[in-house]
Order: C-alpha cells, then sequence, then structure tokens
C-alpha cells in the first residue's frame, strides 16, 4: 500500500504531462503512456492496490529497508512516480563480488527498487525483472568509486501489464562499466538508461538489445553523459522485429565542460523481419567544447539481405537456419564480459519464441 506522503507526491504527478520536453513527437504516438495512467489513477483512488514486488536477490549482502539513491529524481514524470510507489530500496555492497537479483509483479501495481555501491574491480550484476498481467515499476541505482569495474546485464522482459525500468549509474575516477540491456517488451515496454561517466578517465561500454515480435512495443531511452576529463564512451543498440512490433530508440551522447579528451559514439539500428515492423531511431550528439577526441553518431533500419541467405544456403543450410544465424550474429555483435554467453541464451530463447531457432541440419 502506498503510504501518506507517497500518495500525496502521485496525486501532485497524476495530471503533469509524462512526455518529456525534447522527446521526438513522432515518437510519442507510439508510447501508449494511457495503460500507464489508468493504473496510476487506479492507485490514487485505491492505495491499497499498490505494493512491493516479488524481490530474490543472491550472491550480495542486502540491506532492505535503505533509501534509494535519487538518481533519477526529476528526469522524467514515470521515475518520479516510481519514487512515489518505493519507499524503500534493497541495497548491495559490492567489493569484487558477484550478486543477481530478481523482480516480478505481486499486486495491480507493483514497485521494486534496486540500489547499489560498487567498489573494487571484477564486480557482477545481473538484473532480471519480469513483467505480469499488471503494472511492473522497477528501478536500478548504482554508484561506482574510484577504480571500480562492473559487468551489468540487465534482462526485461515485459508480459501483458505496462512495464517501467529505469537504470542510473554513476561512475567515478577511473571506475569502467560494462553495461548490456536485453528487452523482449510485451505489451508496452519503456525502458530509461542513464549513464553518467563523472569521473576523470572513466569508461563506459553499452549494449542495448531488443527482440520483438506481434504487437509489441518498446520505447528505449538511453542517455549517455560524459563530466571527466579523458573518459570514454561507447554505445550500440541493435533490435530485431517481426509482425506488428514497434521500437522507438534514442537518447543523447553528451560531453560536458571540463570533459577535455572525451570520446564518444552512439549508434542505433534494428534488423526488420516484416513488412509491418517500425523502427524509430533518434540518437543526438551534445557536445559543449571543443576538445573532444572524437564524437560519432548514426541510425539506420535494414532488412535481411538476399545475398547474405544465398550465400548460406549455397553451403548447405536451409532458409529457417540462414535466417536464424543473420539475425543472431546481428544482435550479439559486440557483446563482451562475463554475461556474454548469458545475454546470447537469452537472445536464443526470445528468437526461439519469435520462430526465428536453428533447424537440424539433414
Amino acid at each position: 500500500m502506498v503510504d501518506r506522503s507517497g500518495l500525496e507526491a502521485l496525486l501532485k504527478l497524476l495530471d503533469q504531462p509524462y512526455q518529456p520536453y525534447g522527446d521526438s513527437p513522432t515518437i510519442k504516438s507510439y508510447t501508449d503512456w494511457s495503460l500507464y495512467d489508468k493504473y496510476l489513477r487506479l492507485v490514487a483512488e485505491n492505495p491499497w492496490e499498490a505494493g512491493e514486488a516479488e524481490t530474490r536477490i543472491e550472491g550480495a549482502a542486502v540491506e532492505e529497508d535503505a533509501r534509494p539513491l535519487g538518481l533519477m529524481r526529476g528526469r522524467e514524470k514515470l521515475a518520479d512516480i516510481h519514487y512515489a510507489l518505493a519507499d524503500r530500496a534493497y541495497l548491495l555492497r559490492l567489493r569484487g563480488g558477484e550478486a543477481v537479483a530478481e523482480a516480478r509483479p505481486r499486486i495491480t501495481v507493483s514497485a521494486h527498487h534496486l540500489a547499489a555501491y560498487i567498489e573494487g574491480d571484477g564486480n557482477g550484476l545481473r538484473h532480471t525483472v519480469r513483467g505480469g498481467e499488471h503494472y511492473l515499476s522497477a528501478m536500478l541505482e548504482a554508484r561506482l568509486g574510484d577504480g571500480a569495474s562492473l559487468d551489468l546485464f540487465i534482462d526485461l522482459r515485459g508480459g501483458r501489464g505496462p512495464l517501467y525500468y529505469a537504470a542510473a549509474v554513476v561512475l567515478g575516477d577511473g571506475a569502467e562499466l560494462n553495461i548490456a540491456y536485453l528487452a523482449r517488451p510485451g505489451g508496452m515496454t519503456r525502458a530509461t538508461i542513464l549513464v553518467y561517466g563523472a569521473g576523470r578517465g572513466a569508461r563506459i561500454y553499452a549494449r542495448g538489445v531488443a527482440v520483438a515480435g506481434g504487437k509489441e512495443r518498446l520505447d528505449n531511452v538511453a542517455d549517455i553523459v560524459l563530466g571527466g576529463p579523458g573518459s570514454t564512451a561507447y554505445f550500440s543498440f541493435t533490435g530485431a522485429q517481426t509482425g506488428e512490433s514497434v521500437v522507438a530508440q534514442r537518447g543523447v551522447g553528451k560531453t560536458l565542460a571540463g570533459s577535455d579528451g572525451a570520446s564518444i559514439e552512439y549508434y542505433s539500428e534494428s534488423l526488420l523481419l516484416s513488412n509491418e515492423a517500425r523502427f524509430y531511431a533518434q540518437p543526438r550528439l551534445e557536445i559543449e567544447h571543443g576538445l573532444v577526441e572524437a564524437a560519432r553518431h548514426a541510425a539506420r533500419s535494414l532488412q535481411t539481405l538476399p545475398s547474405q541467405l544465398f550465400y548460406l544456403e549455397t553451403r548447405g543450410l536451409g532458409e529457417d537456419e540462414a535466417r536464424y544465424l543473420v539475425t543472431r550474429g546481428f544482435l550479439v555483435q559486440g557483446l563482451r564480459g562475463r554475461y556474454r554467453e548469458a545475454i546470447a541464451g537469452a537472445i536464443d530463447e526470445y528468437l526461439g519464441e519469435l520462430g526465428l531457432r536453428p533447424w537440424p541440419r539433414r
């Protein structure tokens, strides 16, 4: 149940616009805000319809009554609503260790909040979020100390109800983040990723992957910000879509004043496997000074080329297996770190659900 202060905050937020300033009006029409609004107004009238999500955490000591870090506060309406719904956080402290966290909806509107402080080298965190019949709001906030490193794998599986997910990570001096997020969006998923390389020499490698079919919808915002001198960031998003699925992916790669010698790259693309699937990309660069080492961005949608399939078929593969191999290769490119095989396995599972799987050769 939402407490009194959370309910008061929710009531103040409900009549504010969902679409944040600067989002493309074209992409806006593919985000079904009414799905979220319906559930939130239900909670405003019946606070007992909201509660904590079912949560499982393994591999690290957990403080269960911690306060959220507030890294997403004020960035978008659904983030502020999440803080109103989630009155406590599960707090992890990793120092050269690995943890696994999983969240599932438990009630009509469920909220899950995970916070983490990362120190030392060789850390790993896998965050799995599974949607269901109703609304699930989940958030991860993490701070990497000076010289810390983290492999982070976020696995999002939407359900019939709307899913909201946000991740915010801040890096200190010399910290290194390898983040990969994989989304099978279900009915409607909005996923917001914010990575801030605040420290000197911070290094960010980020991969986003989406597998969507039927009438699934994903609205993904990924903002990568560099604030420390000599910091670097690489972001690449790849999708595979069938049916009438809609994937919108956009965000900003930004270098702040003071990040002299920074390097940033931002790429977004999706493989359309049906004529009805739609992909909308809007990567942007915002460079606040003229002392960057590199600044690149690009976006495209593409289809499987007949020449690719023909090449594989002439070497004994059937059409279905050839299409699977081309699609899988497109999605797994550039994956790195300790969770590479786990991510590739999840991609195989999601492709199989869309009917794309390797067939036994005769």
